[in-house]
């Protein structure tokens, strides 16, 4: 299985099969994307910017925490917003989810997709939180000394049931361990937060009420013992060492400082005891996770490998009508079965986009306003790169008519009524208004499907129309009444004798 090299280490994909790419099929962001140019390996880093404001005035919130953190990864990336409430930071392609907060507003949770070498646009607006007239403080000390601890920060949050809830503070501790910040009256969970030396503190629900000074000293425990995890980051194909390879540690929800291989590739981290998380990372590679226990102090040995990207994705992305590349185009690559490694790129002037990945199963999809989205999934049986042009239809058809009672002729209002192109697999919804006229928005194809779904005293009823450019095709659909009944005697097989109480059930074929 490509990448698995080590016996201690398991790259992302080491619980699906490593498979010559085959696509199969061909039947989208609100954040704004500046790609920064073509890339052959993986790219640099891609960014997060954008500014922090007031939901309701406009104004920049500086201080603002802005957070990115992947679910699949130990990687958390901070940044702060300056005084016109913008913020950056650098991460590696991902899909993250991203947590904003300030002392002063509630804090909102979103996701964001970044892409190797892209500058994501990602604004963010947030609420104002309500009136913080309670108010937690206390010190932190050293549970084995009752010295002052001054590393990190205390966190007022919520419970892991409810997060990106609701209102959230922090405040870091002085020199003489102390720490304030004021609070809207609520429950909360008392965590510490980056205190590394101690072991993480996260206390069950504490109640603030308003108006309430509450004291809560907290006193942190001592990692038991530190250990060091040594080792080398190499190329899982050719064993040749990475430098400026960068392997994180998360250790019971805690994130370590990371460490960068050197020009040997060898990288060292002081870990404390318990079960350690690392995630290696570099330019051309794929991400790989593997995780160790570390039951004393001393010397852990855990080499790495990385898979090189010898795998990728390209093509061109074309508009369905008139044949022409379409430039600037979301190109996005998710791993199959959710996690693993993702990227994502616009294509370039030509229509033309060119993603390189580890060797895995992936979805592939192209989307953008006003078309349908295109989809195909590849499957990896040996190294190469796979050809994939995608199609694009616009969306510039139009279906429109009337549901008619085919008893009387008279229109039929309220019922909703569904558009399928079965060749873009795209659909649309609609009600029809109180003429029973309906239109839906589809793009041209020879395969739509226009459905009512029954709804008493109506039946279904479902009709195949072809569409064309800038053109609507009328089509009216007659629905009959549900004035047929039917009698039946349900009796014993065996017997012939009546059996009371079963249940009888009619379907006709569209619409019950």
């Amino acid at each position: 299985m490509p990448g698995r090299v080590f016996a201690m280490f398991a790259p992302f994909t080491d619980h699906r099969r490593v498979s010559r790419w085959i696509a199969v099929g061909a039947f989208a962001i609100a954040a704004f994307i500046v790609a920064s140019g073509f890339v052959t390996a993986s790219g640099p880093d891609g960014r997060g910017r954008g500014f922090v404001t007031d939901s309701v005035s406009g104004v920049p919130i500086s201080g603002a925490t802005v957070r990115l953190e992947a679910s699949d990864v130990p990687w958390v990336f901070d940044t702060s917003t300056d005084s016109t409430g913008y913020y950056e930071v650098a991460v590696p392609s991902h899909r993250y989810t991203v947590t904003t907060w300030s002392a002063d507003d509630d804090q909102v949770t979103s996701t964001v997709a970044v892409g190797s070498g892209q500058t994501v646009w990602f604004n963010e607006t947030l609420s104002a939180a309500g009136a913080r007239s309670g108010r937690l403080q206390g010190y932190v000390t050293d549970a084995s000394t009752n010295a002052p601890v001054a590393v990190g920060e205390i966190v007022a949050g919520h419970p892991w049931w409810n997060p990106g809830q609701g209102y959230v503070n922090q405040s870091s501790m002085n020199s003489s361990g102390y720490y304030e910040m004021n609070l809207v009256p609520d429950g909360y969970e008392i965590m510490s937060h980056n205190a590394f030396g101690y072991v993480p503190y996260d206390y069950y629900t504490v109640y603030l009420g308003s108006g309430q000074v509450l004291w809560y000293n907290i006193s942190l425990t001592p990692n038991p013992m530190d250990a060091w995890i040594n080792g080398t980051v190499s190329d899982a194909s050719t064993g040749a060492p990475i430098a400026g390879a960068t392997v994180i540690a998360q250790v019971d929800g805690t994130i370590l400082p990371s460490a960068v291989a050197n020009a040997t590739g060898f990288y060292s981290l002081s870990v404390p005891t318990g079960s350690v998380e690392l995630s290696a990372n570099a330019l051309g590679y794929g991400p790989t996770l593997t995780s160790t226990y570390v039951w004393s102090a001393g010397e852990y040995i855990l080499n790495i490998g990385l898979t090189p990207l010898a795998y990728g994705v390209r093509g061109y992305v074309r508009d369905g009508v008139t044949g022409a590349g379409l430039p600037g185009i979301l190109v996005t690559v998710d791993p199959l079965f959710g996690t693993g490694y993702f990227d994502q790129e616009t294509t370039d002037a030509s229509g033309f986009y060119n993603i390189p990945f580890p060797p895995d199963d992936y979805v592939v999809r192209a989307s953008a306003p006003g078309y349908t989205t295109w989809t195909t999934w590849l499957f990896s049986f040996s190294p190469g790169v796979v050809w994939a042009n995608a199609t694009l239809w616009p969306i510039i058809s139009t279906v429109s008519g009337y549901l008619v009672d085919s008893l009387d002729g008279s229109h039929v209002p309220g019922l909703g009524v569904t558009a399928i192109d079965s060749r873009a697999g795209y659909s649309t919804y609609v009600y029809a208004d109180t003429s029973g006229f309906f239109s839906l928005a589809v793009p041209p194809s020879p395969a739509i499907s226009v459905a009512v779904l029954g709804q008493a005293p109506y039946a279904g009823n479902i009709v195949y129309v072809a569409t064309h450019p800038h053109r609507t095709t009328w089509v009216n659909i007659t629905l009959d009444r549900l004035n047929a009944q039917i009698d039946a005697n349900v009796t014993d097989a065996l017997t012939g004798l009546p059996v009371s109480g079963a249940s009888v059930y009619a379907a006709w074929y569209y619409g019950s």
